[in-house]
């Protein structure tokens, strides 16, 4: 497995992979190639399976709580490094994976978006956006890309000049991109003037307590993936 480049002398971050020896696992492997592709739906962001990721806070209340029991007290001295993967170049590295069906999607700097083989780290395919040689006159900190999201068979962002686009998750090409507000404004004033209030998020649940009824809490659009993403479906904007 080959590493990025690093730009600049800047130190990337890794993602590290940890597997636990002597747990079972429920089902046999099957190779994530060799998996058919789900579109992903309302229903299974309000619900996710316990072993995907598939929003910034990996649920729509904004818990950010796994309920994955096989790592605990009693075996956690049992992991081990089993894989590790130098990250896209950039100076500003606070990216959120999304994870679905043995698969992770990560954002890098400057919207090079990678799709991993969460078990080997194996790359399965990259997508990286061309971007205008002035941005970074608009934009001050243009490279940073947090998050995704992920609705039916695309993973969407938000590019650094200002537009949401969507990749195909299997192979990673581009489906389609729009243009929402121009790049040369700056989207950080746009959004200082056009900031709506979010809705409060709700306390931590305590061990064993049960989500929320759905009808408790506001529904968000279902391809929200984060603060970037967010921005298009969570605000009114007039």
């Amino acid at each position: 497995m080959t590493r990025a480049g690093l730009a600049g002398g800047c130190v990337a971050l890794t993602i590290i992979a940890a597997t636990l020896t002597g747990v079972a696992q429920d089902k046999p492997f099957v190779p994530v190639g060799d998996r058919p592709f789900v579109p992903v739906t309302d229903e299974m962001l309000w619900k996710p399976n316990p072993a995907d990721w598939l929003t910034w806070r990996r649920t729509l209340d904004s818990w950010g709580f796994s309920p994955l029991n096989q790592i605990n007290r009693s075996n956690v001295a049992q992991m081990k490094m089993t894989w590790t993967r130098g990250m896209g170049p950039g100076n500003v590295q606070e990216a959120t994976p999304l994870i679905y069906n043995g698969v992770m999607y990560l954002p890098n700097p400057s919207d090079l978006v990678q799709a991993i083989d969460a078990r080997t780290g194996d790359l399965l395919w990259q997508y990286q956006r061309k971007l205008p040689a002035d941005l970074g006159k608009f934009m001050p900190v243009f490279a940073i890309n947090r998050n995704l999201a992920i609705y039916g068979d695309k993973i969407i962002d938000t590019s650094a000049d200002d537009y949401v686009f969507a990749l195909d998750a299997k192979t990673g090409a581009l489906a389609w991109a729009a243009s929402f507000v121009q790049a040369a404004l700056g989207t950080w004033r746009v959004e200082s003037r056009r900031r709506a209030p979010r809705h409060p998020r709700p306390r931590r649940p305590l061990r064993g307590a049960q989500p929320p009824d759905r009808e408790a809490c506001p529904r968000r659009a279902a391809a929200t993936g984060g603060s970037s993403v967010s921005r298009l479906v969570d605000r009114s904007i007039p």
